[in-house]
C-alpha cells in the first residue's frame, strides 16, 4: 500500500510505519537513504503517527553505512513537532 494514500485517509486514526525501502538500504547511497528519510519525514510524519523504519525489520543485507545514514537522518529532522 501507498503509505502515504494510507496516512491521509487514515491519518488521525491509526499510526503508520516503515516504507524506508530495503532496496535503498541494500544497494543505494548514504544520500540516497538521507533523501527517502527526509521525504518521508514531510510526507508522513506531520501531526503524528509514524514510525520509521525499512518495514517490520533492517534486514540482514542492508548496508551497514546506509543503516546508519538513516538513524542520522531520523535523529537530525525527525524530532516533533514536524512541520509540512
Amino acid at each position: 500500500m501507498d503509505i502515504r494514500a494510507v496516512k491521509e485517509r487514515y491519518g488521525s486514526r491509526l499510526c503508520v510505519l516503515g516504507n524506508v525501502n530495503v532496496d535503498t538500504l541494500a544497494r543505494g547511497t548514504p544520500e540516497d537513504v538521507k533523501e527517502e528519510v527526509l521525504d518521508l519525514l514531510r510526507d508522513v510524519a506531520p501531526n503524528g503517527g509514524f514510525v520509521l523504519t525499512s518495514s517490520g525489520s533492517v534486514p540482514s543485507y542492508a548496508k551497514a553505512k546506509n543503516v546508519m545514514a538513516m538513524v542520522r537522518a531520523l535523529q537530525e529532522n525527525g524530532t516533533y513537532p514536524i512541520q509540512h
